[in-house]
């Protein structure tokens, strides 16, 4: 009786969960409905430029502090702007 009673149980909790999964909006579309698009097309734009100058100055900070990580990559920043205008 005990059995019967706990496969029971089981088999009401797989329903409930099968139930409650198919009625919930999907992630994917709760994600879609935040992405503004007028600033969508900008992440490809900066993934670009992070690629660009990872490939001609190094992928890696060579500084071990944060202000001279911040200063390192600020020249580096400035360099390719330079290059860019030149």
């Amino acid at each position: 009786m005990l059995f019967a009673a706990l496969i029971d149980r089981l088999f009401q909790a797989k329903i409930y969960l099968k139930n409650r999964i198919s009625t919930e909006p999907s992630l994917h579309k709760a994600w879609n409905a935040r992405l503004e698009t007028d600033l969508y097309g900008q992440r490809s734009q900066s993934e670009t430029v992070n690629s660009t100058l990872k490939r001609k100055y190094g992928a890696f900070v060579r500084s071990r502090r944060w202000w001279k990580q911040f200063r390192e990559l600020t020249i580096v920043c400035l360099i390719h702007n330079i290059d860019r205008s030149l």
